[in-house]
């Protein structure tokens, strides 16, 4: 595998996991179907007033996993979205792993560091040029993309070492190597955003600082900062109750 990635395009990602993408593209599915529509429509049918940073942001990760097509300044729900809203075969699956994969950056990410913990890929991200706050929210919707899409689950040969292939066709008898450390992501630099607002927020034992950066800060920001919280609290939950494992029954004793 090369040490060098290289992408085309900027490293933008998207704001918000698959999961909840998947239910904005289904709110737009469900008022205009197929057809082509203003991204002002677009904007009321996912629960915005109008055009802000908040639903630029939500239809541009739409956008971004492939899940809705931009034609000027008209959208429309992709293809890809139909076979998730109408799997056949069991095709749905699959479409949710390409959507997820669908943003070039987390593409690169799955193909180079999809082993990598939350807080490590963060760090990675952050020697690419990534500012820190950016850095820890991409590793934290790549993470949940990855519990939904069951990307873990993904892994081929083309995306194994020799040694993991010599391992996986039973030559157990070899000395396994120790393998390399990854590559480093090499992505286009991101330039710093301007601090709009920075809160401390006390949670008993513990304390959140929330950053807001970019151009304006709107209420729409934080209605989509509670959606967001909710989501994350839901996979927060559902990782905690995956860890529990099963007390073993004491055996009766004699």
């Amino acid at each position: 595998m090369s040490e060098e990635i290289k992408i085309d395009r900027s490293p933008r990602s998207a704001a918000y996991p698959l999961e909840e993408a998947i239910i904005q593209a289904k709110k737009i599915y469900d008022n205009a179907g197929k057809s082509s529509i203003k991204r002002d429509l677009a904007f009321k049918a996912m629960g915005y007033a109008g055009s802000s940073g908040a639903s630029l942001s939500a239809l541009a990760t739409l956008i971004q996993y492939g899940l809705i097509d931009k034609n000027d300044s008209d959208v429309s729900v992709s293809n890809l979205a139909i076979r998730i809203f109408h799997p056949i075969d069991g095709d749905k699956d699959a479409a949710v792993k390409e959507a997820a994969l669908t943003p070039p950056l987390f593409k690169t990410i799955f193909e180079t560091h999809n082993k990598l913990a939350e807080g490590l890929l963060a760090n990675h991200l952050v020697h690419q040029g990534f500012n820190p706050d950016r850095a820890k929210k991409v590793a934290a919707v790549y993470k949940a993309n990855c519990v939904f899409a069951k990307l873990d689950n993904s892994d081929s040969l083309e995306h194994k070492s020799d040694t993991d292939k010599e391992d996986l066709k039973g030559n157990s008898d070899k000395t396994k190597v120790t393998p390399p450390l990854p590559p480093k992501i090499e992505l286009p630099l991101t330039s710093e955003r301007p601090v709009l607002a920075t809160y401390t927020i006390p949670l008993g034992a513990n304390q959140a600082t929330l950053v807001f950066t970019g151009q304006r800060l709107t209420e729409d920001d934080f209605d989509a900062l509670t959606d967001f919280v909710a989501f994350s609290k839901k996979q927060f939950v559902r990782a905690s109750k995956s860890d529990v494992q099963p007390t073993a029954k004491e055996e009766p004793t004699s």
